[in-house]
């Protein structure tokens, strides 16, 4: 779903935040 895949990009960004 587009909100499934907006969520799956908005949580990577989190992680690479996270990870930085």
């Amino acid at each position: 779903a587009l909100g499934d895949q907006l969520l799956s990009v908005f949580v990577d960004h989190t992680l690479v935040d996270e990870v930085a």
